[in-house]
C-alpha cells in the first residue's frame, strides 16, 4: 500500500467550482467565462423587467420587491427612470389595496418627474 502525498489537499470538484468556496473562481459563470460588470442603471432596468414579469403574472409582492431594488440601484440623476419605477411600484400597491403606499409612491414619481404620467 502506497501513500500518495497531497491526497488530503484534494477537494471535490463541486467545491472547487463553487464561487462561494473558492475566491479564485468568484465572478465566473459555470463556463469559466468572467461575468461582465454591469452599470447600476442596467441593473436597475433588469430589476424593472423582473418586476414587470411578476406584475403580469399577478405576483404583486414579488414585483414590489423588484421595483424597490430598481429604485435602490438607480443613480439619482436618472429621474425619468426613477419616476417609472415608483409608478410601477405604486401600481402593485394599488392591486393589493395598500392605499397609503400608492399615494407615497405616486408622490415620489411626481417628485422625480413633475410631468410624469404613467405609460
Amino acid at each position: 500500500m502506497t501513500d500518495k502525498p497531497g491526497l488530503d489537499a484534494i477537494q471535490p470538484i463541486a467545491e472547487l467550482e463553487a464561487p462561494d468556496n473558492n475566491p479564485e473562481v468568484s465572478g465566473q459563470v459555470a463556463t469559466g467565462v468572467l461575468e461582465e460588470p454591469i452599470s447600476p442603471l442596467s441593473a436597475a432596468e433588469k430589476f424593472k423587467k423582473d418586476g414587470n414579469r411578476c406584475f403580469y403574472n399577478y405576483r404583486y409582492v414579488d414585483a414590489i420587491r423588484c421595483y424597490s431594488k430598481a429604485i435602490d440601484m438607480c443613480p439619482k440623476e436618472h429621474t425619468t427612470e426613477l419616476a417609472i419605477y415608483y409608478h410601477n411600484r405604486a401600481a402593485c400597491h394599488e392591486m393589493i389595496e395598500n392605499w397609503i403606499q400608492v399615494k407615497e409612491d405616486c408622490a415620489k414619481a411626481l417628485e422625480y418627474n413633475r410631468r410624469y404620467i404613467g405609460r
